[in-house]
C-alpha cells in the first residue's frame, strides 16, 4: 500500500475495493488468474527474485518492472511508473496542430521483427533451475522464415509467465514496427511516457476530417470549424457517422495551462497532471 500499516489500521473493505482495479481479478476484486503451465491459475505477473550484489538502483528497478511490461521514467525529482496496457487516448495530433503539418515515419529493420524467441527463467517447480521457454509465431515463420532472438529475465519463476513475455515481445516487434516523429506545441506537455496518443495524418490517409473549432454559436446550436464535411465523408469503411470535439486539458480554456508553462519557476508537474484527462463530446 506504499507505506507500512499496522494490522489494526487496515480497512479490509477499502482493500477489497482496491482489488477491483488489480490485475487477474474480476469486477468484484475476486482473484481469477490466468492459465499456468501446470493447468492451474496464477497472477498474470509476479516477481520472485533476490538482489545479492550492489547495483544501480535505477537500473534494477527497470529490470524489475520489465517483468510486467512496465517502464519507468524520471520526472520532477520523482520516479514514475507506466505499463503497456489498454488506456484512454490522452491527446490527439493532426496536421493542424503540429509544426508545418508534417509527420515523419520510420520502420524498424525487418530482421529485428522476431518470430522466434527463447526466454530464460528460473523454474520454481524444479529447484529454481534455469530453463528456456521457446515461443514462436508459426504463421509469420511461414511467410518470412525464422528470425530468432533471446531474452533474459529477472524474478520470473513461472514457465507460463516466461511464455507471456515471449509472446508480447514477438507481437510488439512484428505489429508495432513503425516510429513517428513530429514537433507540436504546448499540448505535448500533457503527455507522459507510456501515454496513448492518436495521430490522424491527412497526407497519409488522403482524407481531411480533422480540424479545429473556430467558433461556437449557442443560439443557433452550431459549431464552426476550419473544414467542411459532406454526408459522403461518413461510411462504414471510413469515418464513422460521428463528430467528436476534444478539449485536451479537460478545461474550456487553456489559459491556466499556458500560464504554468510560461513560468518554469512556478511549473508544478503535479498540477498539470490533475488536468490531463481529456474532455470530449461526441455528436451524431
Amino acid at each position: 500500500l506504499g507505506n507500512f500499516i499496522e494490522p489494526t489500521q487496515v480497512n479490509y473493505w477499502e482493500l477489497y475495493k482496491i482489488g477491483r482495479y488489480c490485475d487477474a481479478v474480476d469486477d468484484d476484486g475476486i482473484f481469477q488468474g490466468v492459465p499456468a503451465a501446470d493447468g492451474g491459475y496464477e497472477p498474470r505477473y509476479a516477481f520472485n527474485g533476490v538482489i545479492g550484489d550492489k547495483t544501480n538502483i535505477f537500473d534494477m528497478l527497470k529490470t524489475i518492472v520489465s517483468s510486467f511490461r512496465g517502464n519507468l521514467f524520471y520526472s520532477n525529482s520523482e520516479i514514475n511508473f507506466t505499463n503497456d496496457r489498454l488506456k484512454p487516448i490522452m491527446s490527439l495530433f493532426n496536421n493542424s496542430n503540429v509544426k508545418d503539418g508534417i509527420f515523419s515515419y520510420t520502420n524498424d529493420r525487418r530482421d529485428l521483427q522476431y518470430n522466434v524467441i527463447e526466454v530464460s527463467f528460473l523454474d520454481r517447480n524444479d529447484l529454481y533451475k534455469e530453463k528456456i521457454e521457446y515461443v514462436e509465431d508459426p504463421d509469420d515463420i511461414k511467410n518470412r522464415g525464422i528470425l530468432r532472438t533471446s531474452a533474459q529475465t529477472f524474478g520470473v519463476t513461472s514457465r507460463a509467465h516466461a511464455k507471456r513475455i515471449g509472446q508480447h515481445i514477438i507481437y510488439s516487434t512484428i505489429n508495432e514496427d513503425q516510429n513517428i516523429q513530429f514537433v507540436a506545441g504546448l499540448d505535448t506537455l500533457l503527455c507522459r511516457p507510456g501515454d496513448l496518443i492518436a495521430v490522424n495524418d491527412e497526407l497519409r490517409s488522403f482524407k481531411k476530417h480533422v480540424g479545429r473549432v473556430l467558433n461556437v454559436d449557442l443560439g443557433a446550436n452550431s459549431i464552426y470549424t476550419n473544414i467542411s464535411l459532406q454526408s459522403s465523408d461518413f461510411s462504414s469503411s471510413g469515418v464513422t457517422g460521428e463528430i467528436t470535439v476534444l478539449i485536451p486539458t479537460g478545461k474550456v480554456s487553456t489559459s491556466e495551462f499556458y500560464d504554468l508553462s510560461q513560468s518554469p519557476s512556478k511549473l508544478n508537474i503535479g498540477e498539470l497532471y490533475k488536468n490531463d484527462i481529456p474532455m470530449s463530446v461526441t455528436l451524431k
